[in-house]
């Protein structure tokens, strides 16, 4: 699954990445499909070998499971006859009071096969949509980011400084046609229809409030958020403000479940911070990255500063919201051009940083590569780019790779140095 937006749109973009025909992932499907152009016309004993590699050009049914009012559950076989572009959906914004989603089938679980607790399946005709279209209330101002263990809710920072989760149903990605005229149903399986048929205008994606955006200039009851990103597990959420302050706001799955559909009155989804501190020289962010092995969170200042906390000693302030004594672990910078960075991320075990910064003040003539290492805060290496300026960098979850995309269209690719000498 693939989240996009732009500074100043209304619209969040979910893309599934699977391919429309096949169980497989896109490019390989894509792969698979253009050697059999290149081969010809198809021999029977290469359908033989299609068969063997459990590869069917047949669209596989998707099944999809909720449970009604009465508790009784309902499965689904998603059938797609019809392929569209991208769906709109209106951003419902929610609050603790809303009452119970009208929508059932928005909070349906999704599976390749179907479940034993349902003794009986419909058969729903649909057009599926590989991207979904998220209105938001107001343009998106700063990142947005999905939930590590939920691939249809995310994080998003609006451009009036607000926080807000979101969620958007995966069903939605399936919408629902009308039956043949000349199919027959029992009764149980028409009214399974006939719920499809009303979630269809009712299906929208989900929007909370983390935090409200200020009143006025004056206003310090709010923050005026600038990024966020989640922890390890998306149990906590890390945002930076204008003002140079950071907080930490606390995300149990019960808020997740609820954003979801789950309305329960007892769960409040506008939180606290747990966690408020100020950033030495009160320096806004712009980026916040939280290592992978969930020890660490960098935060990319505008004062061309990177600074690396400890998580474990951020909870020690659990409960303080005018905390002063956090010293970050490390501060990185640029020694000699203090170039501000444009990009920098965790290494797979969280063991390194690498930040990248382009040339200042005249960008376009190359970018570097700092890494420096989360244990000791020394200067591992510094790399030197090509003749264009970087916009991103990030690190391979598993391997030793560095990904740079830049201003010449190329996506960079560093691996580890290899001592060539030592084969000689």
């Amino acid at each position: 699954t693939i989240l996009a937006g732009a500074i100043g749109d209304y619209n969040l973009r979910l893309m599934d990445n699977s391919h429309p025909q096949v169980s497989l992932d896109c490019a390989e499907a894509v792969k698979r499909e253009w050697m059999t152009k290149q081969s010809g016309s198809a021999t029977s004993k290469d359908s033989k070998e299609e068969d063997k590699s459990g590869i069917s050009l047949e669209t596989p049914s998707v099944y999809a499971s909720f449970d009604k009012f009465d508790g009784e559950s309902v499965m689904l076989e998603l059938q797609a006859s019809s392929w569209g572009r991208a769906r709109l959906l209106r951003g419902d914004v929610v609050t603790s009071n809303t009452q119970t989603n009208k929508c059932l089938s928005s909070s349906a679980v999704l599976s390749s096969s179907p479940t034993s607790k349902c003794s009986t399946t419909t058969t729903v005709n649909c057009m599926r949509h590989p991207t979904l279209v998220l209105e938001l209330p107001r343009p998106l101002g700063g990142p947005t980011q999905l939930h590590p263990h939920h691939n249809s809710t995310g994080l998003a920072c609006l451009d009036d400084g607000s926080l807000v989760l979101f969620y958007i149903p995966p069903i939605a990605f399936y919408e629902t046609l009308p039956a043949s005229p000349e199919s027959s149903t029992s009764a149980k399986e028409a009214e399974t229809l006939d719920i499809m048929k009303r979630d269809e205008s009712r299906r929208v994606g989900n929007i909370a409030y983390l935090t409200d955006p200020p009143q006025s200039e004056e206003d310090n009851s709010s923050y005026f958020i600038t990024c966020a990103a989640f922890g390890k597990n998306g149990e906590e959420v890390y945002a930076a403000t204008k003002c140079g302050s950071l907080l930490v706001f606390l995300t149990p799955p019960s808020i997740i479940q609820s954003l979801q559909g789950e309305r329960r009155t007892d769960i409040n989804l506008k939180v606290k911070p747990s966690v408020v501190f100020k950033v030495p020289g009160a320096a806004a962010a712009w980026q916040i990255v939280v290592s992978r092995n969930g020890k660490h969170v960098l935060f990319n200042s505008a004062d061309c500063a990177l600074r690396l906390y400890d998580i474990d000693e951020i909870f020690k302030h659990d409960g303080e919201t005018n905390a002063t004594n956090i010293p970050p672990r490390f501060v990185f910078q640029d020694t000699l051009s203090r170039s501000p960075w444009a990009s920098a991320d965790f290494s797979a075990d969280g063991e390194y940083v690498v930040g990248g910064c382009n040339s200042y003040p005249q960008p376009g003539d190359n970018y570097n590569l700092f890494m420096w290492s989360t244990t000791t805060g020394e200067l591992v290496d510094q790399l030197k780019g090509p003749h264009a300026s970087l916009y991103s960098l990030s690190c391979h979850p598993t391997r030793s790779f560095i990904a740079v995309g830049s201003s010449d269209g190329v996506i960079d690719v560093w691996g580890p140095r290899v001592q060539w000498t030592a084969f000689a």
